[in-house]
C-alpha cells in the first residue's frame, strides 16, 4: 500500500528528498510562511515539531490514522511555547488534514478511473456474453 509521502510526491511531481520542506511550506500558517527560511538560517530547531508531524504524516497508509500524529504533535517538546503558538509560527493541522484526505481521495478516484471493463469474445459462438464475459483492464499488467 502505498504512502502519504509517495502518493503526494507522485501527484505533485516532488522528489521525495523534498517532501518534508514542500508539504511544510504548503501547510505553515501565514505569520510562519514569511519568517520561514530567515529563521531557518539563525535556528534550525524553531519548526522541529512541524518537520516532524510531516514526515510521521508521510508514513501514514490510511488518512484516518492523522489524529494520532498530530496529537503527537501537540505534546512534542519543541511545541510547548506558547509565544511561537501565539504568533501563528506553527503549521495549520487543518490544512495539513485537508491536505492528506484531498491525497488519498484523489489517488481512490484515479484508481477507480483506471479500473475500466471490456467484453471479450464469449467461449462458446453460439453463448451470448454476460457479465462473466467482462474482464478488468486494470489488472492486467
Amino acid at each position: 500500500m502505498d504512502t502519504f509521502k509517495e502518493l503526494y510526491c507522485a501527484a505533485n511531481q516532488v522528489a521525495p528528498h523534498d517532501y518534508a520542506s514542500v508539504v511544510l511550506r504548503r501547510c505553515l500558517r501565514w505569520p510562519a510562511q514569511l519568517i520561514y527560511w530567515p529563521v531557518r538560517l539563525i535556528r534550525l530547531d524553531l519548526f522541529a515539531a512541524e518537520l516532524d508531524l510531516v514526515n510521521n504524516v508521510g508514513h501514514l497508509t490510511t488518512p484516518f490514522d492523522i489524529d494520532l500524529d498530530v496529537t503527537e504533535y501537540r505534546y512534542h517538546p519543541f511545541n510547548q511555547n506558547q509565544l511561537r503558538r501565539s504568533l501563528g509560527l506553527s503549521i495549520s493541522t487543518t490544512q495539513l488534514r485537508r491536505l492528506v484526505f484531498a491525497t488519498f481521495n484523489e489517488d481512490a478516484h484515479r484508481a477507480q478511473s483506471r479500473k475500466r471493463l471490456v467484453p471479450t469474445s464469449p467461449p462458446n459462438p453460439g453463448v451470448s456474453g454476460g457479465p462473466s464475459h467482462l474482464v478488468d483492464i486494470s489488472r492486467l499488467g
